[in-house]
């Protein structure tokens, strides 16, 4: 059992740190990448089904995420612009102000249909539910 456990945290360091690089990202977003991946692994990735057809845990529980295959299948890293409401503290001169923030993509969250991404201008994390991404574009 040991083994197992050292194999699949040795899987998860290996796909992270392949992430991190692919994506051009600082060393800063290793948590975020590790969990991305993680969520991944475990929401994604096919398995065969009783009557041997391939299919996925966001399939098999889809009432149980929150999240759908829009917030899971992003590339990590990548760039996303999320809309904001007006009453959001970062939208400046009311109705006349940017109503979007761009940043990367971090991770999706499993309790309400948002994602998590990193804006640049605040230099922080954000979560975000209207967003659009470019997964060929990595701002790093």
């Amino acid at each position: 059992m040991q083994c197992r456990v050292e194999g699949a945290i040795g899987c998860s360091k290996q796909h992270s740190r392949v992430v991190l690089v692919c994506a051009n990202a600082p060393t800063g977003f290793w948590p975020d990448a590790t969990v991305d991946f993680t969520c991944k692994k475990i929401t994604l990735w096919a398995k065969r089904d009783e009557h041997d057809d391939l299919s996925n845990t966001n399939n098999r529980m889809q009432p149980a995420l929150a999240g759908s295959y829009k917030t899971f299948a992003i590339r990590f890293g990548s760039r996303v612009t999320g809309d904001l409401p007006r009453e959001h503290p970062l939208v400046k001169n009311g109705s006349f102000g940017d109503h979007f923030v761009e940043g990367i993509y971090l991770s999706a969250d499993h309790d309400t249909p948002c994602i998590r991404m990193y804006c640049i201008t605040s230099g922080s994390e954000l979560p975000v539910q209207d967003f659009k991404s470019y997964p060929d574009e990595f701002p790093f």
